[in-house]
């Protein structure tokens, strides 16, 4: 069995210390067919870097936002199943052959995704990285449970089952939390969406999470993150950001990291109050668009 493998870039060379070991990765654990590259005009070698590993490569340069862009790849893929691996990651060994086992168990399941491992010293996480500490639990056990807890998706190590997705239509606009919209049509298709912790990957965050109004403009429109009061979420998001802070300088050493850390949840607090009333909820759901399609 042979996949596509879909990957989007922007300068994603320029991030060496993690790059190549990323490509590296995906070459030892996925069997490829096509390797599709969706790129939003990278300037830098990174469409050079990415042929040095794989012989089947396919180009696609879009200025199309990230949920619109993943849309892109997945109308470009051929195969029973396809895979999203973000630039950040590095897959565990043996990831594509624990991945598909879960599909060969059941067949309505549609996605499988596996839970993140925060790398030591480059994430935001430093909570997930003290609660495995002190609890004794693998980081990527928290973090599933902290996407389940807000009923999220990933895409950033993503198996699924094309004819799932195939059709799928996912709105320009969505720059962050098009991870929710995937889960969710998977789900409207009557397909189960599965996050584990094996397989995993390794994530090498760039910083902190996308804050400000447009974020909060997403959040209040699309109603994510689910299953919780959306005020409620952010205030205590921005409570804990300064234990958080805290904890990025004194186990990082990071100041600027923890400075943002700070700041992007007071932004998206402050963006909260001044939208609250000027944004409109989206009437039609996920569920609308699938049935359609």
């Amino acid at each position: 069995m042979k996949v596509d493998v879909i990957m989007l870039t922007f300068n994603s060379a320029s991030r060496s210390y993690v790059f190549k070991k990323c490509l590296r990765s995906i070459k030892n654990n996925i069997p490829i067919r096509n390797f599709i590259v969706v790129d939003k005009f990278s300037q830098d070698n990174t469409i050079e870097v990415i042929s040095s590993y794989f012989s089947h490569v396919k180009i696609i340069q879009t200025n199309a936002k990230r949920g619109k862009a993943r849309e892109i790849g997945i109308k470009n893929c051929g195969t029973e199943f396809i895979v999203f691996v973000d630039d950040d990651v590095i897959l565990c060994k043996n990831w594509f052959k624990k991945a598909i086992g879960y599909f060969k168990k059941n067949k309505r399941i549609g996605a499988v995704v596996g839970a993140l491992t925060p790398a030591n010293g480059t994430c935001g996480w430093p909570h997930i990285y003290l609660q495995s500490k002190l609890r004794g639990v693998p980081m990527q056990e928290i973090v599933r449970r902290y996407v389940l807890a807000r009923r999220g998706g990933d895409t950033s190590n993503l198996i699924l089952r094309k004819k799932c997705v195939k059709n799928i239509k996912i709105p320009n606009e969505l720059f962050i939390y098009e991870d929710v919209w995937i889960k969710e049509w998977v789900e409207a298709k009557k397909y189960k969406f599965l996050i584990v912790t094996d397989p995993y990957a390794i994530h090498f965050r760039r910083g902190v999470p996308e804050a400000g109004p447009y974020t909060i403009k997403i959040l209040l429109k699309y109603g994510y993150p689910l299953g919780v009061n959306l005020r409620n979420y952010l205030l205590w998001n921005f409570i804990t950001s300064f234990s958080q802070s805290l904890l990025i300088l004194l186990l990082f050493k990071n100041f600027k990291l923890a400075k943002d850390n700070f700041y992007s949840h007071y932004y998206n607090l402050v963006s909260y109050f001044f939208l609250k009333n000027r944004i409109k909820r989206k009437t039609r759901s996920v569920k609308n668009y699938a049935g359609e399609s």
